[in-house]
């Protein structure tokens, strides 16, 4: 029975039906979207030219946005060279049987995508397509290279630029994001274990001498997701509630400026969370928040007195600079909530490189705050 779990169950398993379903959804809708330009800029006999290797394209481009075969370089080169293939093949005549000029027509194609770095499988269809796709196909001679099938890769590409950008996480074209390692993420805070660096990981799949279809930074991701449920596994329960400071110091909306400032000072804190009447949390204020406000709307020689006449209350009934907390407060872009594992809070301290973080509870009410620091003497007292 395992060997029919294996043939059956090879992928997929672990993909959300949301995320399905999106993929399933973008695929109708840009098939549908490609099959009317085509019929406006070509006219009624644009149908009959859609390659079916533009089907198989938008398989992996809306179903596997971040894969290297979906990449844009990847779809539109795979697609043009393997054609241009095809056609040439067929002009020269040097194979008369169509079983001998495909197999050629196909070997020469993954070759060239090798050596031009945009291997893409549907490219072997808009190779094959020209040499089964009967005279029709073949009267088109290398105008097929330009309509349908560069005309389609352009089109498919737009398409999932737009498409997949209506969902969050989604990036296409993959992107190299600019923060820290993913694997400096892992290696940070997993303890005792062994640190990599990119190199080593570029390394490795060099040694495989063969192709991956997935991005460096999509394994590296991969390692660190690992990286932190073994934590979380030999952690333990321990919860954001179990080491957050409980009652932090809070701000509303309408304290004023000079008295919160103090209060940061005289705790020597960087920050705290702005609340609602109900105790909702609703933003941030940070002394950042103080230093950006009093530079850009005050003079002086040193920040000192840029700030002092920032923090100095106005006199009459109106003012031309922020007055209370609310005015300057930045948006709270990471919270932790009170019932989450702590080990879920690494990835956003180190990324973001926040020292503390509010912690909320089911409802939205700010019942704490927890720290960078707080964590990590956690994960080192019990040895992780």
């Amino acid at each position: 029975m395992q060997w029919i779990k294996r043939f059956f169950l090879p992928i997929s398993a672990n993909i959300s039906f949301s995320e399905k379903l999106f993929s399933a959804t973008t695929g109708f809708f840009a098939i549908f979207c490609l099959g009317y330009i085509s019929l406006y800029v070509v006219g009624e006999q644009a149908l009959p030219y859609m390659t079916a290797s533009i089907g198989a394209a938008a398989v992996l481009v809306f179903a596997t946005p971040s894969s290297p075969l979906a990449q844009p370089w990847p779809v539109l080169g795979g697609q043009i060279i393997s054609a241009f293939i095809g056609v040439s093949i067929v002009s020269s005549q040097l194979f008369l049987d169509p079983v001998i000029a495909s197999a050629a027509a196909l070997s020469l194609s993954i070759f060239v995508m090798y050596v031009t770095r945009c291997l893409h499988p549907p490219g072997g269809a808009a190779a094959l397509a020209v040499i089964l796709g009967g005279q029709q196909v073949q009267d088109l001679g290398y105008l097929y290279v330009i309509y349908p099938v560069a005309l389609n890769a352009v089109l498919i590409i737009i398409l999932g630029v737009v498409f997949n950008r209506f969902v969050p996480n989604r990036h296409y074209p993959a992107i190299e994001k600019e923060k820290a390692s993913v694997s400096d993420v892992a290696g940070e805070w997993a303890v005792g274990t062994p640190k990599f660096k990119d190199e080593d990981l570029r390394k490795a799949l060099n040694n495989m001498d063969s192709y991956i279809s997935v991005s460096e930074q999509d394994l590296a991701q991969i390692y660190a997701a690992a990286m932190l449920n073994a934590n979380k596994r030999r952690l333990g329960n321990v919860y954001c509630k179990d080491i957050m400071i409980k009652s932090p110091i809070t701000f509303r909306f309408d304290d004023e400026l000079e008295a919160a400032w103090n209060t940061l000072q005289k705790h020597n804190i960087k920050g705290a969370p702005v609340v609602d009447s109900y105790g909702h949390l609703i933003g941030i204020v940070t002394t950042t928040d103080y230093m950006r406000h009093a530079t850009g709307h005050h003079s002086g020689n040193t920040m000192q007195e840029k700030l002092r006449k920032f923090l100095k209350p106005s006199t009459g009934l109106t003012s031309d600079k922020a007055e209370v907390v609310g005015q300057i407060m930045s948006e709270a872009t990471s919270v932790a909530h009170e019932n989450q594992h702590i080990v879920d809070l690494i990835p956003v301290f180190t990324e973001k490189r926040f020292h503390h973080m509010p912690v909320v509870d089911e409802k939205g009410k700010v019942v704490g705050v927890i720290a960078r620091s707080a964590v990590m003497r956690s994960m080192l007292i019990n040895r992780i």
